[in-house]
């Protein structure tokens, strides 16, 4: 009984156990930015309840459900829509109906065991600091809308990745009933109706197993033209941009963000930040939106395609060590190939620049494009240690808070300045200038740490 879910438990814990070793300074970094992540939202509660600032709590709700659904969309895809081991279970004499559900309960279960875990860390925090906590009723609908969102989430990647999309339809139904019904009772009749829904999704599960929508590929003629081995890494690597469509997704992105931070800088100070708080951020608040809105481009268009330069060469290392280039040459080449992301992130910009006006055009693009080049010179040397770790969410975390971190230090001195003067024009040119040859440095340390992985992997061999 419950053989698939004691499988992939166990296994999963053997995995964590297996990279916490392999990899100790990445997960004590790990822990470490996670605990000071609730740490921070901690404090910024106890600031928001002692200035008795107003703020909707089914803000919260949402965010926290949209984030459980994503996680559980994403493990369950990891579990079982990609998964090379479920193909044994499904195989054997076992009802492909009840792997499947055990499969959902691992991620059911995983998602409740770290609620309960991140919940109880922010209240023993809340409570030390003197807070009241005696409302229960929220704790209830906030771990009814977890559970909803893991409900939720799985039917997504298990629908989304199937032949027949059209039956992601009745989730949208459930989400919009959320949006317009969210108390308690409500949410456990949309709980009751998900579940129906789960079940008849597990009879169709098999529609989404390996599923995946083949794209025709180029003719080899096409590419006997291509004699530099430079020229060929880079062309490689921008074909994989254009092949898996990240390239509209990039500039969606770019283009959705700047439009909706551009209206928040313009409008949304008196639907966004709290009136008591106001009067402190009436000065920074167009900074601290320009922060926001490029850091969330920058983790999509630089972060993630930087880490996936190296993460995703888990079976192909072993050619480029085979070509006659160096390392080095291997670096910069798949480095220069994110200059299509970076085109790609530009968009942003100028959408931002519309609402918020042009005073704000050259600091907008020193932002861009500091952060992206330390995007880079973070994630690549990064990308480098753990090459191979296909999909590591460790690694894009820990880039993520280490970036988060120096940004906010540097726009804590911008904020020292005037964005008139000319000293910060003189600023913007050094800060440039300098990161610049932190990235030569970087760069070298990568393909440092590339040359140590290839002579591990000769003695291995």
């Amino acid at each position: 009984m419950l053989e698939t879910y004691n499988t992939v438990l166990v296994d999963s814990v053997r995995n964590l156990i297996k990279n916490a070793r392999e990899s100790p300074i990445l997960y004590f970094w790990f822990g470490f930015m996670l605990l000071f992540s609730i740490l921070s939202i901690s404090v910024l509660s106890v600031v928001i309840i002692w200035t008795e600032a107003e703020i909707n709590i089914m803000d919260v709700f949402f965010t926290i459900f949209f984030l459980f659904m994503m996680k559980s969309s994403v493990d369950f895809y990891r579990y079982f829509i990609k998964s090379s081991q479920v193909s044994y279970a499904l195989s054997t004499p076992v009802s492909q109906r009840k792997t499947t559900f055990e499969i959902f309960l691992v991620v059911f279960w995983v998602q409740l065991g770290l609620w309960a875990l991140f919940s109880g860390i922010y209240t023993l925090i809340l409570s030390a600091s003197g807070v009241y906590m005696g409302h229960p009723e929220l704790y209830v609908i906030f771990t009814l809308g977890v559970i909803l969102s893991t409900i939720l989430g799985s039917t997504v990647a298990l629908h989304f990745f199937s032949i027949h999309r059209l039956r992601l339809i009745p989730i949208g139904i459930f989400l919009l009933c959320l949006w317009f019904f969210n108390n308690i009772f409500s949410i456990i009749m949309i709980i009751l109706a998900s579940v129906v829904f789960l079940f008849w999704s597990l009879r169709n599960s098999l529609d989404s197993f390996q599923y995946a929508k083949r794209k025709e590929r180029i003719k080899d003629i096409e590419l006997v033209g291509i004699r530099n081995v430079k020229a060929a890494i880079i062309n490689k690597e921008t074909t994989i941009i254009w092949r898996d469509n990240l390239l509209s997704s990039f500039i969606f992105s770019s283009v959705s963000t700047g439009v909706f931070i551009g209206y928040l800088t313009a409008f949304g100070d008196e639907t966004v930040i709290p009136e008591v708080l106001r009067t402190i951020t009436e000065r920074l608040s167009p900074l601290v939106y320009a922060f926001l809105g490029t850091y969330i481009v920058i983790m999509y268009t630089a972060v993630f395609p930087s880490l996936n330069l190296f993460l995703a060469e888990e079976k192909t290392m072993w050619l480029l060590r085979l070509m006659p280039i160096s390392n080095k040459k291997i670096i910069k080449s798949k480095v220069s190939s994110l200059t299509l992301s970076f085109i790609a992130s530009i968009p942003y910009v100028a959408f931002f620049v519309a609402f918020a006006g042009l005073k704000y055009l050259l600091f907008s693009l020193w932002l861009l494009v500091f952060s992206y080049l330390m995007a880079v010179l973070i994630s690549v040397p990064i990308g480098a240690k753990y090459v191979g770790k296909k999909s590591d969410i460790l690694v894009l975390y820990s880039v993520a808070m280490l970036l988060f971190i120096i940004l906010g230090i540097t726009m804590s001195l911008i904020s020292l300045f005037d964005l008139q003067s000319i000293e910060i024009g003189f600023f913007y040119i050094i800060s440039i200038l300098i990161e610049i040859g932190f990235l030569f440095g970087s760069l070298h340390l990568s393909s440092n740490i590339i040359t140590l992985y290839s002579k591990k992997q000769k003695i291995s061999s």
